[in-house]
């Protein structure tokens, strides 16, 4: 319940119209060109606990003792449901007796004041931080989808179905609330007028300094130091955790009882700060479960490695631990058998029964160092460092 909001309206209309069923249409090959459009606008609200547009948490302790305190929460009683307006244009096709299915649209999705958790610190708090629900902008995303299938083989013993989906998606962060034009989602990635949701601000590497063994960074004058300072991050452009393209492909066969099934998914464009990696080759903070690439630092004069001489501090969190999360993944494998009616015969009431083995994740292409599907920067992870 959000008795204070007032609700986002919702209206919705689409068309759509098959130009193979006119009869003024006469291309026996084609079964279906249907084009179809919609418009729509949806109100969100379930980010939104039960009157958390309204109440400020107040609790503690003091020892044993409960206690009475503001919390780090604050509601915000102007907070307005999110509104998503969406458009798609599409084609379905189906040809040659529909063994041939070809679906494609392209889409826009504007996303206006949605609801983000943003941290501040007031003055009149005294530098108190503390967080508040707020409506914090507007965010458009654009689009290409699209679904094949191909029957190569239909008959009575043999069935061949090669298949395959991709998504295209481009980003950009249209408004932020007030006058902003940034947000800081973590500290590390950051939202910003004009880019996309998620762009990196890191320090950038510069590499080791072959004679000394000390990590270089590059300041924000293009300069280069082997001093570290945070101030000298930088938005780094076309860096976002999000995939610009994701998608599948598969086969299925079949040979009389027997059928086989795979299918793998892919994805590219998006980058993930690996601190997992980080923790593994850093031996001047850990000594245990190392990477082997931990042995590749600094130890004599004129060495060219990817990591400084261990140092009292350790690594510092620089692009160098900024990866592309592109993988291919054989993501599923199903042999079957199907014992069918001729098996168990007329007298035994069951019409077919599969058997079937199969097996999940076989394989990952990526350079990635470790799954890039799981090694997925958070501000834990982050601050955990």
């Amino acid at each position: 319940a959000q008795p204070a909001i007032s609700p986002a309206a919702a209206r919705s209309a689409s068309a759509a119209w098959n130009l193979a069923n006119e009869p003024f249409f006469d291309i026996p090959f084609f079964n279906d060109i249907k084009f179809r459009y919609s418009i729509g606008t949806t109100g969100l609200i379930s980010s939104l606990l039960d009157y958390q547009n309204l109440i400020s948490v107040v609790s503690g302790d003091y020892g044993t003792d409960p206690t009475a305190g503001p919390s780090n929460f604050v509601g915000n009683s102007d907070i307005k449901w999110e509104s998503k307006k969406s458009q798609n244009l599409g084609v379905d096709l189906a040809m040659y007796n529909r063994r041939f299915r070809l679906s494609a649209e392209v889409f826009k999705d504007n996303r206006n004041d949605f609801i983000y958790n943003i941290s501040r610190t007031p003055y009149e708090a005294g530098g108190y931080l503390y967080s508040s629900i707020a409506n914090a902008g507007a965010i458009e995303i654009k689009g290409f989808e699209s679904e094949l299938a191909l029957d190569i083989i239909k008959t009575r013993d043999i069935d061949f179905t090669v298949r395959g989906n991709v998504s295209l998606l481009k980003y950009n962060v249209e408004s932020l609330y007030g006058t902003n034009t940034q947000l800081s989602l973590d500290g590390y990635t950051f939202m910003s007028i004009g880019q996309e949701p998620t762009v990196f601000k890191l320090v950038r590497s510069a590499g080791v300094d072959s004679q000394t063994g000390d990590a270089l960074y590059y300041k924000l004058d293009g300069s280069v130091t082997n001093v570290y300072s945070s101030g000298d991050a930088q938005f780094l452009d076309g860096k976002s955790t999000l995939p610009s393209a994701y998608g599948g492909f598969g086969a299925t066969f079949r040979y009389k009882q027997f059928d086989l099934n795979g299918d793998f998914s892919f994805q590219r464009g998006g980058y993930s700060v690996n601190i997992m990696y980080l923790n593994t080759v850093d031996f001047s903070s850990y000594n245990y479960n190392l990477s082997t690439d931990a042995f590749n630092y600094w130890k004599n004069p004129g060495d060219n490695v990817d990591l400084p001489r261990p140092n009292a501090n350790g690594l510092e969190l620089t692009d160098q631990f900024l990866q592309k999360t592109d993988f291919i993944r054989f993501r599923n494998l199903e042999l079957g058998y199907t014992f069918n009616k001729d098996f168990f015969g007329a007298g035994i009431p069951i019409r077919s029964i599969r058997i079937y083995g199969s097996g999940q994740n076989l394989a990952l292409w990526t350079d990635f160092k470790g799954d890039p599907e799981v090694s997925v920067a958070s501000e834990t992870q982050v601050n955990n460092n």
